[in-house]
């Protein structure tokens, strides 16, 4: 009796096992889960930097995807920027040089590289009979806008850019300056160094924030299955559905603001949020002294994240933050960053309200614009963006 029992365990054991095995193949074939090894990527395109928090690696290929949204390959120039050229350190005679900085909107996350909005840009500006180079500096300027104007004084300079186009993202820009050391600050406020204190580069050349992932993505083994990736899925799922709600939670807990970035969106400035806000100015106002001394012209881009697009969609501001919708002001953000910008001569383009227009007149569907798990820019969006840039930038002087 208990051979047959132990006979009857062994069974039920193997076809466990090779059941399981069968399914993890078959998840990772057809529905690949967010596992640990996804959100870290294969060896990256970064490296550390001796005063920025990150830069790029020259000559590094990185392949990157969201499932059943875009697989995409980035691949670095020589130089260090997101290029299949090289440019020469002066623009040739009769060409005009723009100089994008920004983070992974303006690098082009999920898009190919002829898709992001600088090089899309170029195709505009060159189509209006000017011959015109737009160089793709994104992250290798770091990702906020502090790293911005200390890589323009360092190195942006040495491009001789006619104009320099800055992008700011609302959702999570204050967050990042919070989150940066400012090392060796100088008489006029900057520092000479900056250091993240929660992203780093490690030795393969990928960006991380380890601290922050969920406990699903630190279990040994377990980190990397698919299965048990869809298991804690449905769980949660089920969990919801018990206290009646119905909200998906796809790539929430690496995704999810912290408490820093969702007070952004609220009506009233939170007493933590006035430093990092008062860093954000000074960094601004260097940036628009060293382009200016230089004789160049500024333009600031205020890029809207997807949640302000749909500010009544429970689910995405779920999926995003756990932001009260009764208190997540949609235009907040883009109302004090413009305001800085106002009070600080800086000219820009806020493309929130093109944004709205587009999707409430029904030219365009929010899932058009932004992959709705990634929170980026689509191919769709980017072109958007060009546009409007190129518009605003039609009437500077």
């Amino acid at each position: 009796m208990r051979k047959e029992t132990a006979f009857g365990l062994l069974i039920i054991l193997f076809v466990l096992v090779v059941g399981s095995g069968f399914a993890e193949l078959l998840l990772r074939l057809v529905w690949p889960q967010q596992t640990l090894s996804t959100v870290r990527g294969q060896p990256g395109v970064y490296r550390r930097s001796d005063y920025l928090p990150f830069e790029l690696q020259p000559g590094a290929e990185m392949r990157w995807s969201s499932p059943g949204e875009h697989d995409v390959t980035y691949r670095i120039n020589a130089q260090g920027f997101r290029s299949a050229r090289l440019y020469p350190p002066v623009p040739p005679k009769g060409t005009i040089r723009y100089l994008a900085l920004g983070d992974s909107f303006t690098f082009g996350h999920g898009v190919r590289e002829e898709e992001a909005w600088p090089a899309v840009l170029e195709r505009l500006l060159t189509r209006d009979g000017a011959t015109v180079e737009v160089v793709n500096a994104a992250y290798a300027c770091g990702f906020s806008p502090d790293a911005y104007a200390l890589y323009y004084r360092h190195q942006g300079f040495r491009l001789e850019a006619h104009t320099v186009l800055v992008e700011l993202f609302t959702w999570n820009d204050i967050d990042d300056i919070r989150n940066n050391d400012w090392l060796d600050v100088g008489p006029d406020g900057m520092p000479a160094r900056i250091r993240s204190r929660v992203t780093y580069v490690d030795a393969s050349g990928r960006r991380l924030r380890e601290e922050r992932y969920p406990l699903r993505l630190r279990l040994p083994i377990l980190r990397d299955s698919h299965l048990f990736q869809l298991l804690i899925k449905a769980v949660d799922l089920g969990h919801e559905a018990l206290k009646g709600t119905n909200q998906q939670h796809q790539h929430t807990d690496t995704r999810r603001a912290d408490e820093y970035t969702r007070r952004a969106h609220e009506r009233e400035l939170a007493p933590e949020l006035v430093e990092p806000y008062g860093r954000f100015r000074r960094s601004l106002t260097a940036l628009r002294d060293d382009i200016t001394a230089r004789g160049a012209r500024l333009l600031v881009i205020i890029i809207p994240s997807i949640v302000q697009l749909a500010p009544d969609d429970t689910m995405l501001l779920k999926l995003y933050s756990e932001s009260d919708p009764a208190d997540f002001d949609a235009g907040q953000p883009n109302r004090r960053m413009a305001d800085t910008l106002q009070e600080l001569g800086i000219r820009y383009v806020d493309l929130l309200p093109r944004f709205q227009k587009q999707i409430s007149q029904g030219k365009e569907g929010l899932a058009h614009l932004y992959f709705r798990n990634d929170g980026h820019f689509t191919a769709r969006g980017q072109a958007l963006a060009a546009e409007l840039i190129q518009e605003r930038l039609s009437t500077l002087p």
